[in-house]
């Protein structure tokens, strides 16, 4: 990104760190946002649905929730202007 240029950003996916003050102990959970069905290059091809995924275990849960969590990884699509 070039100095003075203004990207915008829509949050995608969350990682989250559960368990010791240590990366290397713990569990790590992942909150996805959905796609769309369709094309995925479209811009705003993400839906409001959002999914935890723990191990073998995929749930949906909402926007609140997320938000509430402590991020470790933020994942982040650059939407085109």
């Amino acid at each position: 990104m070039l100095c003075g240029q203004e990207h915008h950003l829509s949050s995608v996916g969350v990682v989250e760190h559960i368990g010791t003050v240590s990366v290397e102990k713990g569990h790590y959970v992942a909150y996805v946002r959905a796609r769309k069905l369709g094309n995925p290059e479209q811009q705003g091809s993400y839906s409001h649905s959002w999914f935890r995924a723990d191990d073998s275990t995929i749930s949906e849960v909402s926007v609140e929730d997320v938000l509430k969590r402590q991020a470790y990884i933020l994942f982040y699509e650059r939407l085109e202007d």
